[in-house]
């Protein structure tokens, strides 16, 4: 249950878009209406109930009376009270009909005061993260990979990864790449800036050889010192396996020169590991830091 509660939680737009979902019974929609958190909107859940009961009903013009018929109590775990005024409204247009005035009146003292116990509706408790959870830069985590400087250089490559994963669910909003340098005659000089691609796939652990879904594809300038911030954060969850590539051309005699740890631990109970083929707890890459946000739950 606890596995299937995680898969809902972390794919929630992909399981509520499913026709599995449209042919479940109602004891799982009650299951998936009373957990804590999900990762889609209060308005995305609502139209997928919806849809739910358009579907057990045969019916695409819905009553209160098919609602009802179909929902029972569980109207009142659907989280209108969490929507915001605008959504509500618009909801209210496409399903008028479907609240008596004793509803109403509730659902509108949910929107005017956050202490407000509602007898009838469920008060808001749950947790929507919606398409694109929120950064918050104030409250970043950093992983830093440093272990220390060498003089040993590592010759940049066409094509260098980096591959992680993590005991917990949390938010990566940026990668940090390693100091760069040019080694001629046994000199480091700074370095000049040149292209690279950036590749983030998620693998499952079990099938972590494939390719993997692309989560992220951009580009940047490398130099002596980039930080790499993501549009959108990605959601970095337990069971996956991450790799960040970087495809570049860079000029000969490229190099980077930290010493990396295999395993970060961030926060008290977060832990993120490195992958790689290369044995011992001492390791290079260009990526040494990545900054996250821990995740509510």
């Amino acid at each position: 249950m606890k596995f299937c509660e995680s898969k809902i939680k972390y794919n929630t737009n992909e399981i509520l878009s499913s026709s599995s979902f449209l042919d479940c019974d109602q004891n799982v929609l009650k299951r998936i209406l009373q957990m804590d958190s999900l990762f889609c909107t209060e308005a995305e859940l609502i139209e997928a109930c919806m849809s739910w009961v358009k579907s057990v009903s045969n019916q695409e013009q819905l009553t209160r009376e098919i609602v009802q018929k179909q929902l029972g109590d569980l109207f009142y775990e659907m989280p209108f009270g969490s929507m915001s005024l605008e959504e509500f409204a618009a909801f209210d247009r496409s399903y008028g009909g479907l609240f008596t005035l004793d509803e109403y009146r509730e659902i509108i003292q949910i929107f005017a005061s956050k202490d407000f116990q509602p007898e009838l509706f469920r008060a808001k408790r749950k947790i929507f993260y919606g398409t694109h959870p929120t950064w918050n830069e104030a409250a970043v985590v950093v992983c830093d990979r440093t272990i220390q400087d060498t003089d040993d250089p590592q010759f940049i490559e066409n094509v260098e990864t980096t591959t992680f994963s993590t005991n917990k669910t949390i938010l990566l909003g940026a990668i940090e790449c390693a100091r760069l340098y040019e080694f001629i005659l046994n000199q480091w000089k700074a370095t000049v800036k040149f292209p690279t691609k950036i590749t983030i796939t998620e693998s499952e652990e079990s099938t972590a050889s494939g390719e993997g879904r692309i989560v992220y594809n951009g580009e940047a300038d490398l130099d002596s010192l980039v930080l790499i911030r993501l549009p959108n954060p990605i959601l970095i969850k337990p069971g996956f396996v991450y790799k960040i590539r970087m495809e570049q051309d860079p000029p000969p005699k490229y190099c980077m020169t930290w010493k990396l740890k295999s395993q970060v631990e961030i926060e008290s109970g977060i832990t993120v590991k490195f992958h790689s083929s290369i044995v011992g707890e001492v390791m290079k890459g260009l990526v040494r830091q990545l900054e996250f946000n821990r995740i509510e739950t």
